[in-house]
Protein backbone atom coordinates (compact mmCIF):
# COMPACT_ATOMS: atom_id res chain seq x y z
CA UNK A 1 0.00 0.00 0.00
CA UNK A 2 1.71 3.61 -0.63
CA UNK A 3 0.56 6.37 1.22
CA UNK A 4 1.03 10.08 0.58
CA UNK A 5 3.23 12.20 2.84
CA UNK A 6 4.55 15.65 2.64
CA UNK A 7 7.91 17.17 3.53
CA UNK A 8 8.29 20.55 4.39
CA UNK A 9 11.53 21.66 3.15
CA UNK A 10 14.04 24.59 4.04
CA UNK A 11 15.38 26.43 1.22
CA UNK A 12 17.90 28.82 2.38
CA UNK A 13 21.40 26.85 2.58
CA UNK A 14 22.43 28.05 5.84
CA UNK A 15 24.11 25.90 7.32
CA UNK A 16 23.23 26.26 11.16
CA UNK A 17 19.65 25.30 9.54
CA UNK A 18 19.51 22.37 7.60
CA UNK A 19 18.42 20.30 10.22
CA UNK A 20 14.79 22.50 9.72
CA UNK A 21 13.81 20.09 6.60
CA UNK A 22 11.16 17.87 7.92
CA UNK A 23 9.48 14.66 6.43
CA UNK A 24 6.45 12.20 7.21
CA UNK A 25 4.12 15.10 7.54
CA UNK A 26 0.24 13.29 6.63
CA UNK A 27 -1.41 16.23 5.17
CA UNK A 28 -0.34 19.99 3.97
CA UNK A 29 -2.02 21.56 7.07
CA UNK A 30 0.59 20.28 9.35
CA UNK A 31 3.59 20.48 7.27
CA UNK A 32 2.39 23.95 7.06
CA UNK A 33 2.10 24.09 11.08
CA UNK A 34 5.21 22.97 11.68
CA UNK A 35 6.67 25.61 8.89
CA UNK A 36 5.15 28.65 11.29
CA UNK A 37 6.67 27.01 14.31
CA UNK A 38 9.61 27.28 12.99
CA UNK A 39 9.19 31.08 12.13
CA UNK A 40 11.52 33.60 13.52
CA UNK A 41 10.22 35.99 16.13
CA UNK A 42 9.15 38.45 13.92
CA UNK A 43 7.12 36.39 11.39
CA UNK A 44 5.35 35.02 14.04
CA UNK A 45 3.21 37.58 14.45
CA UNK A 46 1.79 36.17 11.06
CA UNK A 47 0.57 33.51 12.45
CA UNK A 48 -3.18 33.93 11.60
CA UNK A 49 -1.81 34.92 7.94
CA UNK A 50 1.29 32.94 7.61
CA UNK A 51 1.90 33.41 3.60
CA UNK A 52 2.04 37.26 4.67
CA UNK A 53 5.02 36.21 6.68
CA UNK A 54 8.84 36.83 4.75
CA UNK A 55 9.78 33.47 6.65
CA UNK A 56 7.02 31.14 4.58
CA UNK A 57 8.94 32.28 1.72
CA UNK A 58 12.05 30.23 2.92
CA UNK A 59 10.24 26.93 2.66
CA UNK A 60 8.43 24.50 0.07
CA UNK A 61 5.73 21.60 0.62
CA UNK A 62 6.75 18.58 -1.26
CA UNK A 63 4.27 15.72 -1.63
CA UNK A 64 5.58 11.99 -2.07
CA UNK A 65 4.80 8.66 -1.67
CA UNK A 66 5.69 6.44 1.03
CA UNK A 67 4.81 2.40 0.95
CA UNK A 68 3.57 0.71 4.25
Amino acid sequence: MVQKKYRAIFLPDYEDKKHYTKDGFSSIAKAEKYIIENFCDACKQYYNNPKEAGCFHEWDIEEYEEKQ
